[in-house]
């Protein structure tokens, strides 16, 4: 997720923006209607085939079903993660599986269930603030105590 970027007339000069538009050719902002910050970023190989609407950020605490920890991000996203095939990490790419999912139009986050919905395909990314990557570590970490998880 962008950190600070307004969605205005200068975020077309970003450098950081058109350093991301040459390395993959299809890029899809979501801004927050009420503030205009960019709140993520996705980028593709592949042209987009669905459209993903967000919502103002407001995510609800981690839960668990099961073996998969659900992760809410607030932007009607919600990062799966097994469990079971998973070891303590200090870094968020020591994930051995996470999925990203999108909630159906309707859907309460308490409801949802990754079994009934298709994760996002392979090749769309998301960055996150380095705040909301720690938190997720240590949310990963607890679970994985409670779990049983090496």
């Amino acid at each position: 997720m962008p950190l600070g970027w307004k969605f205005d007339d200068h975020l077309q000069n970003s450098t950081a923006l058109r350093f991301f538009a040459d390395w993959a050719p299809h890029l899809m902002l979501g801004v927050d209607a009420d503030t205009d910050e960019v709140i993520i970023l996705q980028m593709s190989g592949k042209e987009f085939t669905r459209e993903v609407l967000l919502n103002s950020a407001r995510p609800k605490p981690p839960r668990r079903r099961g073996s998969y920890l659900y992760v809410d991000t607030g932007h009607a996203l919600v990062n799966v993660i097994d469990l079971s095939r998973q070891s303590h990490i200090k870094a968020w790419n020591e994930l051995k599986d996470v999925k990203v999912y999108q909630l159906p139009e309707g859907m309460d986050f308490e409801e949802f269930d990754h079994e009934m919905v298709e994760p996002f395909p392979a090749g769309i990314g998301f960055f996150y603030d380095q705040d909301s990557i720690q938190s997720m570590i240590g949310r990963v970490n607890q679970e994985l105590e409670d779990f049983g998880g090496s």
